[in-house]
Parts: structure tokens; sequence; C-alpha cells
């Protein structure tokens, strides 16, 4: 954390444990899928703050998303998540930055049938 007059500029990254989800900024291409955890580096700060963390969803946060991790439900499929980190420190400005969004991809269905002759 800097004095009040300067906020820093952090790239934060949101990353999955599973091969469900890119890295954003990484050459991969994949999506996000419902299941994958979700994770944030929170970046690097100085003066050793105290951080929290809100995950969201379109820009609104999700009730007790608050750990450096997000497993994805169904209810965000479709939906962007992003997270954001605030630091604090006593005599300091409280400083805050976010991820860029993730796009959860759409749930999709299978259904298998399978036919029985009859005499």
């Amino acid at each position: 954390m800097y004095p009040s007059s300067v906020v820093p500029r952090i790239i934060l990254r949101i990353f999955s444990s599973t091969s469900g989800c890119a890295a954003l900024n990484s050459s991969e291409n994949q999506r996000c899928t419902v299941g994958s955890t979700l994770k944030v580096a929170p970046g690097t700060w100085s003066n050793s703050p105290s951080l929290t963390y809100q995950w969201l969803r379109n820009g609104v946060p999700i009730a007790g998303a608050t750990s450096t991790s997000y497993k994805v439900l169904s209810s965000d499929s479709t939906q962007q998540i992003g997270a954001v980190v605030t630091a604090t420190k006593t005599g300091f400005e409280t400083a805050s930055a976010a991820t860029a969004n993730v796009t959860i991809a759409k749930m999709t269905s299978t259904t298998t049938a399978s036919l029985a002759a009859t005499q």
C-alpha cells in the first residue's frame, strides 16, 4: 500500500485448479465451467496490509464468497465472475484492485435413450 495520494495499479489473475478454465492473460483459450474452482492471486502490495477478498457475479458481490477461491455454481452459468482484493492498514488509504471477469460456459445436458424390442 502507498500513502493516501498514490493508489497502485495491480494486475490480478483468476485461475482454475481444474482444466476447465484457463488463467487470464495466458495463451490458453479454455472456458470456465460449472464445478471449476477459481482462485485469485492477490498481486503485490507494499507495507504488508491486511487483504480481504470479494467474488462478484456480474459486478454484484456474491454472498459468502470472501476467500481466495470460489467454486463455480450452476447459478453462475453464462455469468461474468470476477474478484476484488481490498488492502487495509492503519495510517494508509484503503486500496482495492479488481480482476478482469471470466465468463462461465453455458451448462449443457445430454439425454440418452434406448429402445427395446418387444414381441
